[in-house]
């Protein structure tokens, strides 16, 4: 399902859309997705995940939250 919605915001991308480094709604929405899934494999399998992919994954939530704060910031 990720790949199709990846597929799908590649086709519909405007060119004066937003440049690289900002992302779009689409992109959150990927991105949000992304980490839950992350989220839950690592609940489900807390033992055989080890920190250094713990961390990554708490830098993933850290950044797409500053990414929605600056979002909620410009609106």
């Amino acid at each position: 399902p990720l790949d199709l919605l990846r597929r799908s915001r590649r086709a519909v991308e405007r060119p004066d859309g937003p440049g690289p480094g900002s992302p779009d709604a689409g992109a959150l929405l990927v991105a949000r997705a992304c980490v839950a899934g992350a989220e839950e494999f690592i609940a489900v399998h807390r033992g055989a995940v080890g920190t250094k992919a713990r961390t990554r994954l708490a830098e993933a939530v850290r950044e797409l939250g500053a990414g929605n704060a600056g979002r909620a910031d410009a609106a």
